[in-house]
């Protein structure tokens, strides 16, 4: 994962405004500085947020893709995986629309 340390991928503003509360700077966050901030709200006992952090878009508990996450957080949980592996697997998932 050495590769995606620098890497700097686009977020919409509800991550922006996630990024900022843990106080990280939204603006040219890599995608490691982004696992930092999921591992604060993992730690503060919000798993749902990490995810969204490490997607780089809120997710609506509508999707199909919120129901997939809250499954895959029970199966960590249950099986006492390490919760950085496990926030650094998500696929980023955000691409603005270009105009």
């Amino acid at each position: 994962m050495k590769d995606l340390e620098k890497l700097v991928q686009p977020i919409d503003g509800y991550v922006k405004i996630l990024l900022k509360n843990v106080d990280v700077d939204p603006d040219n966050v890599s995608r490691a500085d982004r696992l930092k901030a999921a591992m604060k709200y993992h730690n503060q006992g919000d798993s749902f947020s990490a995810m969204e952090i490490m997607v780089g878009r809120r997710v609506d508990s509508s999707e199909n893709a919120a129901r997939m996450y809250a499954q895959l957080l029970i199966v960590n949980k249950m099986t006492n995986g390490n919760p950085e592996s496990f926030y650094e697997g998500f696929a980023h998932i955000y691409y603005p629309k270009e105009e």
